[in-house]
């Protein structure tokens, strides 16, 4: 809940700000199940102006994912999702009534695979189908038990620059063990 309470009224979101207009782009980096970015949609439904909700992990996920999001297709209202080499499958419904109202926004929820710290070259054969999602930067990004391995920060931080701009809120779990390996590689510990 605290999450939410903080990006309802977020710093990249000012009323005058074209952000508020369009709606805040939200990155799940990790996923595994898909089950934080559908928490996050039904929290944020009717109170935070979320357009897009890119929900990623290794394509091995991406089925799971799919199932998740499926499951709970009453919080948006399209789906897409990209598997790599056989391109986009869409699916739109209805808008279905969700709490005390239908949803104010059009909430459109990518499912993708994305290896941290990978970004295809131009021109390559992968990046024709990855370019939107590898060239776009996000307000809001946020993962859960993400860095459970030292080998993982290098790229997970590569990532993070990637998709960021100056006004993302990045919102990362980490597990006590990767916080501690964390400090004692730095030698704060």
């Amino acid at each position: 809940m605290a999450r939410i309470k903080y990006i309802r009224d977020p710093p990249f979101i000012k009323q005058d700000d074209v952000n508020a207009r369009r709606g805040i782009n939200a990155l799940e980096l990790g996923s595994g199940n898909g089950f934080l970015s559908v928490c996050l949609m039904a929290l944020a439904a009717n109170q935070i102006p979320l357009r897009e909700v890119v929900v990623t992990d290794l394509s091995d996920h991406l089925k799971l994912m799919k199932k998740t999001v499926d499951k709970n297709n009453h919080v948006y209202n399209t789906r897409t999702i990209f598997e790599p080499y056989k391109g986009y499958e869409t699916d739109e419904h209805r808008d279905v009534e969700f709490g005390e109202g239908e949803l104010e926004e059009d909430l459109e929820v990518i499912i993708a695979e994305h290896k941290w710290g990978h970004f295809p070259s131009k021109g390559s054969e992968e990046d024709k189908h990855d370019d939107q999602l590898q060239t776009k930067k996000y307000d809001f990004i946020f993962g859960s038990d993400l860095a459970y391995r030292n080998s993982l920060h290098d790229i997970l931080i590569s990532s993070l620059l990637q998709f960021t701009h100056e006004h993302t809120l990045c919102l990362i779990g980490v597990s006590e063990c990767s916080v501690a390996t964390v400090c004692a590689k730095g030698n704060i510990i």
